[in-house]
Formats: C-alpha cells, sequence, structure tokens
C-alpha cells in the first residue's frame, strides 16, 4: 500500500480479504495494515458518519461525509472495498439541496437497528450546513438499494449561528455539529430527538418512532422546540453538546435523558430532557411536547 501501484492495496489471497471481512483487514504474513483511497474532498471534510445498520454479513459499510465543499458538502459511500467504494450517493442531491453553503455536521438517528432493517421505522440522515440549514434525507430503504434514498425536508435553523468559512480563527462557533438520542414517552414509546445548537439554547426536534405517513414525519420535523434557563443557562456561544447514550437508564416509561453542553463562557451544564404526547389518542396523530430542565453546572477542576 506504500508504493506507486494501486493494486498493492489487494495484493496476497483474495480470499484471505474476504475471510477478514475485506474492510480494513490486517495481513498477518506482512505485519502491514491493508488500505485504499476513498472520495477526496477539495475543501476541508467536517464530519464522519457510518449508517448504523452497516454490516460485514451483507458487505455495506455506509459512510455519510460532510465537507465544506459547495459542489459536493455530501456524499454517501459504501467503504467495504475499493471497488464498493468508487460509487457516490446523494452526492448531486447535497449539492442542490445545500446551495453550495457546505455541510458542517452529519449524524444518523438512532432507533433499534433491527426494526430499522426489517422496515418497520424511519432511518434518518440530518445535515446541517455551514449557513444553520438542516436537512433530513429517507435512508430507510435498504441498504442495498441507495438510489431510492431522498430528501424530505429542509429549513433553517432558529438562531443557529452561520457558519460560512473554513476552520479557522473562529473555529470554536463553528465546531458544533447535531446529535441524536432517544426520550421514553408516557406512553411506554421511544421517541427520537435531534439536537440543534442555538447561541445559548438548544434546539429540539422530536419524531416518534412510527407515524401513519411520510408526511407526518416532515411535520414533525418542522415543529421547532427550545431547551434553555435564561438565569443559570449559558450566557455565550454554545460549542458542544453530548447525548446520554441510548438504553443507558432503562428507557421507556416516560425515562428522561440527560444531555450535557459546553459553552465559550466555560460553563459545561448538565439537561434533563423529558417528553410528553398530546392530541388524542391516535399516537400516529399526536404531537410530542419536549421539555428541559438545567440539573446542574459541572465541575471542570
Amino acid at each position: 500500500a506504500n508504493g506507486d501501484d494501486s493494486n498493492d492495496t489487494h495484493s496476497g489471497d483474495d480470499s484471505e480479504d474476504d475471510d477478514n471481512g475485506g474492510f480494513f483487514t490486517q495481513s498477518q504474513e506482512q505485519s502491514t495494515t491493508k488500505f485504499f483511497h476513498g472520495p477526496r474532498s477539495e475543501l476541508a471534510i467536517r464530519q464522519l458518519a457510518f449508517d448504523p445498520r452497516s454490516s460485514s454479513t451483507t458487505k455495506e459499510y455506509y459512510l455519510a461525509i460532510g465537507s465544506e465543499s459547495g459542489d459536493t458538502p455530501l456524499r454517501v459511500v459504501n467503504v467495504y472495498d475499493e471497488e464498493t467504494a468508487s460509487k457516490w450517493f446523494l452526492e448531486g442531491e447535497g449539492g442542490d439541496v445545500h446551495g453550495g453553503a457546505g455541510v458542517r455536521s452529519v449524524a444518523y438517528s438512532t432507533t433499534d437497528v433491527n426494526n430499522k432493517s426489517s422496515g418497520e421505522e424511519k432511518q434518518w440522515l440530518t445535515t446541517l450546513g455551514m449557513d444553520g440549514k438542516l436537512t433530513v434525507w429517507d435512508v430507510s430503504s435498504p441498504l442495498s438499494l441507495p438510489e431510492e434514498w431522498e430528501h424530505v425536508h429542509s429549513d433553517f435553523v432558529v438562531s443557529a449561528k452561520p457558519d460560512t468559512g473554513s476552520l479557522g480563527s473562529d473555529a470554536a462557533d463553528k465546531a458544533c455539529q447535531l446529535v441524536w438520542g432517544q426520550v421514553g414517552g408516557k406512553s411506554g414509546k421511544e421517541v427520537e430527538l435531534v439536537l440543534l445548537p442555538g447561541k445559548t439554547d438548544v434546539q429540539v426536534r422530536a419524531i416518534p418512532q412510527k407515524r401513519s405517513s411520510g408526511e407526518e414525519y416532515v411535520e414533525c420535523f418542522k415543529k421547532q422546540q427550545f431547551v434553555m434557563d435564561l438565569e443559570r443557562g449559558h450566557k455565550d456561544t454554545i460549542v458542544v453538546m453530548a447525548f446520554e447514550p441510548v438504553g443507558s437508564n432503562g428507557g421507556g416509561g416516560g425515562a428522561s435523558r440527560k444531555v450535557v453542553t459546553a459553552a465559550r463562557d466555560g460553563k459545561l451544564l448538565l439537561w434533563e430532557l423529558t417528553c410528553d404526547e398530546e392530541d388524542g389518542d391516535d399516537d400516529s396523530k399526536s404531537a410530542v411536547v419536549v421539555g428541559g430542565s438545567l440539573v446542574k453546572e459541572l465541575s471542570m477542576v
């Protein structure tokens, strides 16, 4: 792999690659790591995210790539091997939707992978543009049918600080990325949340796992809710957020989830999110209201 011959990446017995999954394999005989070149970007790559359904069994390792490139801000590629990595998905669509602004963050939704693999639940890919535009991609189709993935919604995040330049002197404000997590509703069903950076607040979009139609999912993505504390909350720009791992407190039955935020004011804050459903008995028609309370400021000493 260190020579000029591109075929070096496939040297040795091909069956050995198959036995090891064919993805960043290690040769015991040569004790050298095998690698291959993936897609290159003319500008900085800002974030990478693997589709949670990726599997060695099906030889599908789909990687979403967000970059500052205005022409190709989003690419999704199967990096199982050099051959699969030569074909990219959502490349042209990403450039059209983000309108030349570039992408600073990419993230996949997080509910049960087994249900999503069987088509029972939606799998979402979300991208956050450097101009503050949130874009939602429905990638629920099987990994074997990436041509069916599609753009379903875009809007500009209220109060999101624009990020219109390359990484540089003001990189702290440009680093904050969207994150996905879950909160247990009172009905016992998990609700997926995507958290987006505001100025001194966190914006929340609540997405129930199952809706009766694609249009209702889009309505959920449109509803903007906010978590903040005017007295004890952040006084300067939030630069990083972290969601409590899924399943860490049992989930379901009204269980809450913790979120940690850090900002340029030096504060590290712990928040607790709760979730209530409203508007009738039909789950497909109910709305989701997210509440957030500041638990405490964490010490960094």
